[in-house]
């Protein structure tokens, strides 16, 4: 059983060691590493770890870290979650999610979303419910069978985003606007083409458009044998224009 003290404090499960990194294939080149693991702690944490949901109507407002992993989802679950008005950062991992938490909306606060390994797949009503999450900075949506992905341009604060192994076909909507954007995860998906918006933009969004290439990943996707060859010439285009490093 796991045992939640006043405090809304539980032991932590022991971590899994990872495995080795892949070389990881950018937009862009001369590419920063991703930013590894916060090592921000938790004012109050709640960690269920493999256990199951019951259903609860204690006031968890005081939480502002909540952690569910291999979990089986029920209407119990999202009961459960109506009592974390306050948090900060929700997990809920390799679990049974088929649709985002309905009750997203009433979490002000929620500036870190990952919802990695789990079964959802996005439809235009859940889509939109994530795409209005405008102060999420982080989102992780990867290793889900998404088949489509949120409109971002309205998400303005993402620094970081994960949508790795989520049956995408199309590029995401919306990236353009992602000025503050440190991360974007876009691998081993279903991906045949880049947008010309994003390989050869307009004079005035160049730079802005290469700050977010040079951090996105695109490695495993079906792109045609010359697309490669086609990027590094657009990058060459773009060092040419701007041989300064490209800052933010």
């Amino acid at each position: 059983a796991v045992q939640v003290d006043a405090q809304g404090q539980s032991r932590a499960r022991p971590a899994t060691p990872g495995r080795g990194k892949p070389v990881q294939r950018r937009l862009g080149e001369d590419a920063q590493d991703e930013p590894g693991p916060g090592a921000e702690e938790a004012l109050e944490k709640v960690d269920l770890g493999d256990a199951g949901i019951v259903p609860l109507s204690a006031d968890f407002s005081h939480v502002r870290t909540l952690h569910l992993q291999a979990v089986a989802w029920s209407e119990g679950g999202e009961n459960f979650l109506k009592g974390f008005t306050a948090l900060e950062r929700l997990k809920i991992n390799a679990s049974t999610l088929a649709r985002p938490p309905a009750n997203l909306a009433q979490m002000p606060a929620l500036k870190e979303l990952d919802l990695r390994a789990n079964h959802i797949e996005l439809s235009d009503q859940t889509a939109s419910e994530l795409a209005s999450l405008s102060q999420l900075e982080k989102l992780d949506l990867s290793d889900n069978p998404l088949g489509k992905a949120p409109d971002f341009s309205g998400m303005l604060e993402l620094k970081s985003l994960g949508l790795r192994n989520a049956q995408l076909d199309d590029w995401p909507t919306g990236l353009q606007h992602q000025l503050a954007m440190e991360s974007l995860d876009l691998r081993n998906n279903r991906l045949r083409e880049i947008p010309q918006t994003v390989i050869s933009p307009a004079s005035d969004q160049l730079l802005a458009i290469a700050n977010i290439n040079r951090i996105t990943l695109i490695e495993g996707n079906p792109f045609a044998s010359g697309y490669w060859r086609r990027l590094g010439i657009y990058w060459q285009g773009v060092s040419a224009e701007y041989p300064a490093p490209l800052t933010r």
